[in-house]
């Protein structure tokens, strides 16, 4: 019997979330096509026959009107097994991603390449913080005790440059001196350096626009509780190297212009708020309550606020770190809060329980994924997450003899750039283009810890969080101002 193998092709779909003309380029069996793209969100889907020409690799060239500079970006057909996304290292003016949609679909993301050291800046003052999406860091000056207690790998400056807005600070009273720890483990700084660096960043030119929520709590899991700990608390951040000018102190979630190169107080501490101005109301934002390694999460009240938290970390194994993440990533969807209160959801994307769920195995996995071996960790999978919900709901397939039936020019209508079709130079190729009409973007909210915060890609997730505070936008809503 004489078996005959059917041609495999590949669909590339483009999705452009920037605001600069670009132009792609592929190369084709037969030459290089050339696209013009309109701003906005479209989707340029293109199929390839692999046996004609071997295509392993796509090249785009972007063209930007703004900065009149051109790029090549070398996007590889095959993905990572395990991971299904990429992201591409390019010094152009975006960030590449792509996501592998099916064995035959791989979708390419083109996003703004936003300043991480200063991305707030470019945010209206009117939006209140809990409509935001902030990448935060667990146990942020965790950098010691590998593999037990280490949960970072950048020191407390180079994630605060690195976009992080949200830090969580545990520290003890150790010879009459607050100092960082994670459970037994000493992390070399003091309560005093980190209102340094915090402090110094805020002061400087980036972080002038920019605002940090710094949780503290009393890490008395495996060290006495002191009596003197919230008297020591606010006398430090009264005192230099702080001062008070810089700390939001009120119980509630303010608007972004309230709080710019200000630290906003998160006390996981204080009790009754014995010994500060206003009690209760003055010790910053000040948790009702916070149930113990609770899967199914939590919900207080916070002013005319309802708070959703997750902080399920002691997972049995490894073998729950899809069920983590499911539940981790749950909270940034979308959740009315009744009587018409605000909502704000607080996300913990970080885990452990030795010796089955180390820090670094929750966050990291492990094996050789690449080769479909191993478990993939819980950044990753919100890396992926993230991508599908950024490029909506148009993830299936597109049949080859059905696709020329999509193609039809873009109506001139407000809201929708016309798009110019080129004739294809190989009828091996097919063409569809979607206008941004079409496309729903997703609203992902609420404050994200998380750890290992560069894992994968040496760039982590936070550029995709950072880039959800653009999506799903309309004025009016949200304290939203274009």
């Amino acid at each position: 019997m004489l078996a005959i193998r059917q041609k495999s092709k590949t669909t590339f779909s483009l999705i452009n979330y920037t605001k600069s003309e670009l132009v792609a380029s592929f190369n084709t069996p037969d030459g290089t096509a050339t696209y013009p793209l309109a701003t906005g969100v479209v989707t340029l889907v293109r199929e390839f026959d692999r046996r004609e020409g071997s295509i392993f690799k796509l090249s785009m060239s972007l063209d930007s009107q703004d900065s009149q500079a051109s790029h090549v970006i070398s996007l590889k057909r095959r993905i990572n097994r395990k991971r299904k996304w990429a992201a591409l290292k390019t010094d152009s003016s975006w960030r590449i991603y792509q996501l592998k949609l099916s064995r035959r679909h791989i979708r390419i993301f083109i996003f703004p390449m936003r300043p991480l050291p200063s991305w707030m800046k470019d945010l209206p003052d009117s939006v209140l913080l809990s409509n935001l999406c902030l990448p935060g860091t667990h146990e942020t000056m965790a950098l010691y005790g590998w593999p037990f207690s280490q949960c970072q790998d950048l020191t407390l400056s180079d994630q605060l440059r690195h976009g992080i807005r949200m830090i969580d600070i545990r520290i003890v009273l150790v010879d009459g001196e607050l100092r960082a720890y994670h459970g037994l483990q000493p992390e070399r700084a003091t309560f005093t350096s980190i209102l340094e660096e915090v402090c110094s960043y805020l002061e400087s030119e980036d972080g002038k626009s920019e605002t940090v929520i710094m949780s503290i709590m009393e890490e008395a899991s495996f060290m006495p509780s002191s009596p003197l700990f919230s008297t020591l608390v606010r006398d430090a951040i009264m005192n230099p190297p702080s001062k008070k000018s810089m700390w939001f102190l009120e119980n509630r979630v303010p608007t972004l212009g309230e709080v710019r190169s200000k630290i906003i107080l998160f006390s996981r501490f204080g009790g009754t708020g014995e010994g500060w101005e206003g009690g209760t109301n003055g010790v910053g934002i000040h948790p009702t309550r916070w149930p113990n390694n609770q899967r199914e999460g939590f919900e207080w009240d916070l002013e005319k606020t309802r708070v959703r938290t997750q902080d399920w970390y002691g997972i049995p194994s490894f073998l729950n770190i899809p069920e983590k993440f499911a539940v981790a990533v749950e909270m940034l969807l979308p959740c009315p809060a009744p009587n018409g209160k605000d909502d704000l959801s607080i996300t913990f994307m970080s885990a452990a329980r030795v010796p089955f769920a180390l820090p670094s195995t929750v966050a990291c996995g492990f094996g050789w994924s690449a080769l479909n071996l191993g478990v993939e960790g819980v950044n990753s999978r919100v890396g992926r997450w993230l991508l599908e919900q950024l490029g909506g709901d148009d993830d299936q397939d597109i049949a080859s003899d059905g696709l020329q039936q999509t193609i039809k020019p873009l109506e001139n209508k407000p809201g929708c750039s016309q798009v110019t079709l080129v004739k294809s130079m190989s009828n091996l190729e097919k063409l569809a283009i979607v206008d941004d009409d079409s496309r729903k973007e997703p609203r992902l909210r609420g404050w994200v810890l998380m750890d290992f915060l560069l894992n994968p890609y040496e760039l982590g997730v936070v550029p995709l969080l950072i880039e959800c505070n653009w999506r799903g936008r309309v004025d009016g809503e949200e304290g939203w101002r274009s």
